[in-house]
C-alpha cells in the first residue's frame, strides 16, 4: 500500500501569495494608476481650454457691444481691457481688469487700422492649447483673417 501514501518529495502549499503574484499584481496596479493620472491630464486640459475660450468670448462680446454703442459709431479705437472693465463692461470675472486673465497670463486687447479693427493676444498655456483655440476660430464670424499663434500666445483679429 505504499502507492497510497504521498511521497517526501511532495512538498505541501503554503497558504500566501508568492513572490511572483505579488509583483504581477504591483505591475498591474502601477499601470492602472500610470493610465488614471494620464486621463485626469486631458480632463484638466480640456477644462482649461473651455475656460480659455470663455474668457476670449467674453472679452470679444464686451469689445462688440463697445464698437456698436452709439459714442463710438463702429469704432474700436482706444480699446482696452481695462478700459471695458471701467466703463461697466462685462468682462469680468474672466479679467481683472489689469489686463491678466483669472490664471495670471496676458490678455490684451487694443485698436488696429485706426480703429476698424481690434487685435485680441491671449497666453494659453502650451502651443497644443493655442492650435486647439485656433481650430475653433479660424472661419468664426467676427474674426478677420487667420488666427494665429505664436509660441503660446492666440492672436485674433476682430472686425
Amino acid at each position: 500500500m505504499e502507492y497510497l501514501r504521498p511521497s517526501a518529495a511532495v512538498q505541501t502549499r503554503q497558504s500566501g501569495f508568492s513572490l511572483v503574484e505579488l509583483l504581477v499584481y504591483a505591475a498591474i496596479v502601477a499601470v492602472s494608476a500610470v493610465f488614471i493620472a494620464n486621463q485626469f491630464d486631458n480632463l484638466r486640459a480640456g477644462g482649461a481650454i473651455e475656460r480659455a475660450y470663455a474668457e476670449i468670448e467674453k472679452v470679444r462680446s464686451a469689445a462688440i457691444s463697445y464698437r456698436n454703442s452709439p459714442r463710438r459709431s463702429g469704432s474700436y479705437a482706444d480699446i482696452t481691457i481695462t478700459l471695458l472693465a471701467n466703463q461697466g463692461y462685462n468682462v469680468r470675472p474672466f479679467t481683472d481688469g489689469e489686463n491678466e486673465n483669472t490664471y495670471g497670463r496676458s490678455i490684451t486687447l487694443a485698436s488696429a487700422d485706426s480703429g476698424a479693427d481690434a487685435t485680441l493676444t491671449y497666453e494659453t498655456d502650451s502651443s497644443e492649447a493655442c492650435g486647439q483655440l485656433i481650430e475653433r476660430y479660424t472661419g468664426a464670424y467676427g474674426i478677420k483673417g487667420n488666427p494665429s499663434c505664436s509660441t503660446s500666445t492666440l492672436t485674433l483679429t476682430l472686425e
